[in-house]
C-alpha cells in the first residue's frame, strides 16, 4: 500500500515536465537525418559523376580536333603532292582547299565552267593563283589568276 508521502512524491513528478533524453531525440529525428544524409550522398554522387563525364567529353573533343587538324594537314599535303606531279605549284605557301559540292551554285563563273561535283580548288593567296583539280581522273582542269577584289580602280577626275 502506498502512503501519503509516496503519493505526494509521485504527484510532484507528474507535474514537472522532464526533458526528453538524447536517445529519444535521436530516435525521433533519426529518420529525417537518414533521409537528409541519403539525399546529400545522392546529390554528391550525381555531381561527381556529371563532372567525370563532362571531363571525358572535353578530352574527347580536344582529341577529335587534334586528329582532325592532323588529318586535314595530311590530306592537304597529299593533294599538293598529286597536283605537283601535273604542274608547278607556288612554293613556300600552303593552299586553302575547297571541295566543289554543288556545281549549280557556281554557274556563270568562268573558272568553274568545266567543273564537276567532287572537284577540288586549291587557292594560293600570296601567289594569287587558283587551281581546279579533279581527283577522280587525276586531271588539272583549270588554272587562273586569283582576283581577291583588293585591286583599286584609280580614276582621275578633272
Amino acid at each position: 500500500m502506498s502512503t501519503i508521502n509516496d503519493i505526494q512524491v509521485n504527484s510532484n513528478l507528474a507535474g514537472t515536465a522532464k526533458p526528453p533524453s538524447k536517445k529519444r531525440l535521436f530516435r525521433k529525428h533519426s529518420k529525417k537525418l537518414f533521409l537528409y544524409g541519403a539525399f546529400v550522398l545522392v546529390l554528391a554522387a550525381s555531381i561527381i559523376t556529371a563532372a567525370y563525364y563532362i571531363h571525358r567529353y572535353d578530352n574527347s573533343q580536344r582529341e577529335i580536333k587534334r586528329l582532325s587538324a592532323a588529318s586535314s594537314e595530311n590530306s592537304t599535303q597529299q593533294l599538293v603532292n598529286q597536283v605537283t606531279k601535273l604542274t608547278v605549284l607556288p612554293a613556300g605557301e600552303t593552299p586553302t582547299v575547297f571541295l566543289v559540292n554543288d556545281i549549280s551554285k557556281l554557274k556563270g563563273q568562268a573558272f568553274f565552267d568545266n567543273a564537276q561535283n567532287g572537284d577540288k580548288v586549291l587557292i594560293y593567296t600570296q601567289a594569287k593563283k587558283s587551281y581546279l583539280y579533279r581527283p577522280s581522273t587525276n586531271q588539272l582542269i583549270n588554272i587562273a589568276p586569283l582576283n581577291l577584289g583588293n585591286s583599286s580602280n584609280a580614276t582621275s577626275s578633272p
